[in-house]
């Protein structure tokens, strides 16, 4: 006997046609299928195993949009653009982030920069400071320099004799002696004052008495000699040779004049040669201490007997501190002309020496 023919279970179409809620319901699902022309067998399916049945039965479909899908859709879509945009942010970041870092760098490097010039100006600030701190000090070495010489002048002023002198000369004929000379009566005199802080000697004191006359060629109109002549001055004792005679003849006639008495002897070489003259007396007038702002004086007055035109001169030469140093030596020349009148003739002073 054969065995009866078995037929592969089938589902039926229709069945799954007319079962509701195919693919929105949640629970388990009951599908009869044939399993034979006269049986028909229920059979319990999960959801899935539902779902997968109603795919291969139905064959390829349309794709329903359904909200669920789209919603899935729009999710995965969201997730997509937000990485894009994430990325986009990421690398914008990083572009940022690079070109703030190229700024900080730029920026460090202006700032380094400009500490570099702060740091140059700075020490050109410092070296014109020490320049002006150099050149103050040297100021300061100068200025005690000066400070030192003005005290050392002042205290060699103070050491130092000054004196103011006043002199006078004039001459009046007294006599016509013939047409060619005279008789003349000279008054001469002399006043000094002591004007510095200190006392000081008057060693010595010499008048000498010089005649003066016109060299003979000067006078002669058709001489060759120069038409203009210095006059000239007499010689004076404290410098040898100082006469220089050029329109005029100088002639000593008369010397007088007097030392301090404890000067004798002591005033300095070759100074004291002028005092051996037998005319200069020991303790006559103008010598001795003389106080500060004490006045001396001395006034004579002398006949000459001279041609007309002749030049009477008077030079005073005065010592002081028996000559220790050159400038303790002074002389002043004046003059006065001899003429054939009547009226008296005021003269001048020709040259003095200091200090005055």
């Amino acid at each position: 006997m054969e065995p009866a023919n078995e037929q592969e279970p089938k589902v039926n179409p229709n069945a799954l046609q007319n079962s509701s809620d195919l693919a929105g319901d949640t629970g388990a699902k009951t599908i009869p299928i044939n399993t034979s022309s006269e049986t028909t067998q229920t059979v319990r399916f999960d959801q899935q195993q539902f779902a997968e049945i109603v795919a291969v039965a139905k064959g390829p479909q349309k794709i329903f949009w359904s909200f669920g899908n789209v919603q899935a859709i729009v999710q995965v879509l969201a997730i997509v653009v937000g990485g894009c945009w994430c990325l986009y942010q990421f690398f914008t970041f990083q572009k940022r982030n690079a070109e703030l870092q190229n700024n900080g760098h730029e920026l460090t490097l202006k700032q380094n920069q400009l500490a570099y010039e702060i740091q140059g100006r700075q020490v050109d600030l410092r070296q014109a400071q020490l320049n002006h701190e150099v050149a103050l000090k040297i100021q300061e070495v100068e200025l005690a320099k000066l400070k030192v010489v003005q005290e050392k002048q002042t205290i060699e002023n103070s050491n130092e004799y000054k004196f103011t002198r006043n002199s006078s000369i004039g001459a009046t004929r007294i006599r016509k002696l013939d047409d060619k000379h005279g008789l003349f009566k000279v008054s001469y005199g002399i006043e000094l004052k002591n004007i510095s802080s200190k006392g000081f000697e008057i060693s010595g004191f010499i008048l000498d008495g010089f005649i003066g006359s016109i060299r003979s060629e000067i006078a002669n109109v058709s001489s060759k000699a120069p038409k203009v002549v210095v006059q000239g001055v007499p010689e004076n004792r404290w410098n040898s040779g100082s006469e220089y005679s050029t329109a005029v003849n100088w002639v000593r006639v008369i010397t007088i004049g007097s030392v301090h008495a404890d000067a004798i002897g002591k005033i300095s070489y070759p100074w004291h040669r002028a005092f051996t003259d037998p005319n200069i007396k020991a303790g006559s007038g103008m010598t001795g201490y003389w106080r500060p702002g004490q006045s001396v004086s001395f006034s004579e007055t002398f006949f000459v007997r001279a041609r007309y035109g002749e030049t009477f001169s008077i030079v005073a030469n005065l010592c002081f501190e028996r000559a220790k140093q050159n400038n303790d030596l002074w002389w002043r020349a004046d003059e006065v002309e001899l003429t054939d009148e009547d009226n008296p003739k005021t003269g001048s002073g020709a040259v003095s020496s200091s200090p005055e």
